[in-house]
């Protein structure tokens, strides 16, 4: 409920009738003698005293699951439910190849992917970035994958753990027509003098690439404004303008786009964090064991049993 603001969406989100959300709301706020949510025309908010049961309801929902987790390791087993907020281009990239080799090694650990709620990312100063590692905050998620550098202002990182996994290049999606006009073999903001920008501005990449773009010309440009990945790259294919994306948000586009590398170049980098308390949990090792693996540079431990009684991992 809160996550999403609204009875309707909850109720979309958990399979049920709206009915039965408002029916166990009511009820809950009639047991603590206190009205949890604050109902209007444009949706349901938590009050203070709301927030502050959801964050207990949480903590308590984390520490039944760590307790099975840690019964199971007591039998040499890894089970249970692993949370990992993620973000699109690392799901559709990074995620098959980490939860299929996860899954073979841990068969018995259920893996559920988080998103951030649409609601929550139109908030003000609050990007898709930050609304990934508020899921460790508010205990939605034991896992979550994001981008550095994040956006200011930005809540401080004490209590998380992350780790670099890999540099992510922006590249310029031109059609091929522009490409031989304009003869380019690199792309350089100038150039958005002369052709329409196209981007989301909304979310973190949107934002790095305006400010790239305004440092490197210094005058405003028009902009397109496109909240879809694959608008954007079907819109530059057929010359309506030039999008600018991480390598990683664009898929397979054959000979339909020149995918141009910038110059001055921009750089996002992938990392994934937990908190740190989540050292404990049996899947959390687990899964960062696989992620170790596959990307050994990142300094992640490949082998869980090493992190039982680690104390020197690298905090934020």
């Amino acid at each position: 409920m809160i996550a999403h603001g609204s009875f309707s969406q909850a109720a979309l989100e958990l399979d049920v009738s709206q009915a039965a959300i408002s029916s166990s709301v009511r009820e809950l706020e009639r047991d603590l003698d206190v009205r949890l949510f604050d109902r209007g025309r444009l949706g349901a908010r938590a009050t203070p005293v709301g927030e502050l049961v959801a964050e207990q309801a949480r903590a308590m929902l984390q520490a039944e699951a760590a307790a099975h987790q840690l019964a199971a390791a007591s039998k040499g087993l890894v089970s249970g439910t692993l949370r990992i907020a993620v973000f699109h281009s690392v799901a559709s990239h990074v995620l098959p190849a980490a939860i299929c080799a996860f899954g073979e090694r841990f068969p018995d650990v259920r893996v559920e992917l988080v998103e951030p709620p649409v609601t929550a990312a139109r908030t003000p100063h609050r990007h898709n970035s930050h609304l990934l590692l508020d899921t460790l905050r508010d205990l939605r998620a034991e896992v979550a994958f994001t981008q550095l550098p994040l956006p200011a202002p930005h809540e401080p990182l004490d209590g998380l753990i992350m780790w670099e996994l890999f540099d992510d290049d922006f590249v310029a999606l031109v059609a091929p027509s522009l490409l031989h006009e304009y003869g380019m073999t690199t792309f350089a903001p100038r150039l958005l003098l002369e052709a329409q920008l196209l981007t989301n501005p909304d979310i973190t990449c949107g934002r790095m690439v305006l400010e790239h773009v305004h440092r490197h010309v210094g005058v405003p440009l028009e902009v397109q404004s496109i909240r879809d990945d694959v608008a954007i790259a079907r819109m530059a294919q057929r010359g309506i303008g030039i999008g600018l994306l991480p390598r990683l948000a664009v898929d397979d586009v054959g000979d339909a786009l020149a995918l141009v590398p910038l110059e001055p170049t921009l750089t996002r980098t992938i990392v994934v964090a937990i908190r740190a308390d989540g050292l404990k949990l049996p899947a959390v090792r687990a899964f960062l064991a696989t992620l170790g693996t596959l990307y050994p540079a990142a300094g992640v431990p490949a082998e869980p049993i090493e992190w039982s009684e680690r104390r020197d991992a690298p905090v934020s």
